[in-house]
């Protein structure tokens, strides 16, 4: 298979809607990304690479994000106080 270079943010803003669904499609068939994820945020690390911490992490923050609406402006800020502690 032939090398090419391709500079992905480039490739990436120049796909419409419908090819980022196509992508996002392809990395599920592949397994990069879960079946379940999210298509806005999905898990890049590959079905057969996680561990059980990766697993139960991925458990928690989805159980997380359904429950955003019932947490306290407390309970946010401590996440986004987690958050910006590494980004």
């Amino acid at each position: 298979m032939a090398n090419i270079d391709v500079n992905v943010d480039d490739f990436l803003l120049s796909c419409d809607r419908y090819d980022i669904k196509e992508i996002i499609k392809f990395l599920k068939d592949e397994e990069w990304i879960s079946e379940d994820s999210d298509d806005e945020n999905p898990n890049l690390i590959p079905l057969d690479k996680q561990n059980i911490y990766d697993q139960e992490w991925y458990s928690l923050c989805d159980k997380l994000s359904s429950i955003r609406l019932q947490l306290s402006h407390e309970d946010e800020e401590t996440i986004r106080n987690i958050l910006k502690k590494y980004y």
